[in-house]
């Protein structure tokens, strides 16, 4: 008889903490924007990133979040959470551009997405 799996699996739809990941979030989901922070890398590695872009394509698809990162001196930056927001971005890079950041060489800048994401408002 072949050994059984004593580790438990992830986690049934209807569980509040669900996951499609196969290891368990070590933390509790966000349930609010205000508790999002995408800089967190600690948090997106031992927390639930699913639960965290699920909320943000459910509540604010075009997201602007406050604290910045290296590549954007410090400043805040846009967060795009949904397929068709990602394909019209990605789609229109003359209009929707990273080239006012660090990264790219200029300066951060919260303007290119303003007027796309008034249309969510």
């Amino acid at each position: 008889m072949p050994a059984m799996n004593t580790c438990p699996g992830p986690r049934v739809e209807h569980d509040p903490l669900f996951t499609s990941s196969p290891f368990e979030p070590q933390v509790e989901p966000v349930t609010s924007l205000d508790q999002i922070d995408l800089t967190d890398m600690a948090s997106m590695g031992v927390g639930d990133p699913h639960a965290t872009w699920r909320l943000l394509r459910e509540q604010a698809p075009v997201f602007w979040h406050e604290k910045g990162t290296h590549g954007t001196r410090g400043k805040g930056f846009w967060a795009v959470s949904t397929f068709e927001g990602c394909d019209i971005v990605h789609r229109r890079s003359e209009l929707y551009s990273n080239s006012d950041t660090e990264c790219a060489g200029g300066s951060a800048s919260a303007q290119p997405l303003n007027a796309y994401a008034d249309s969510y408002r």
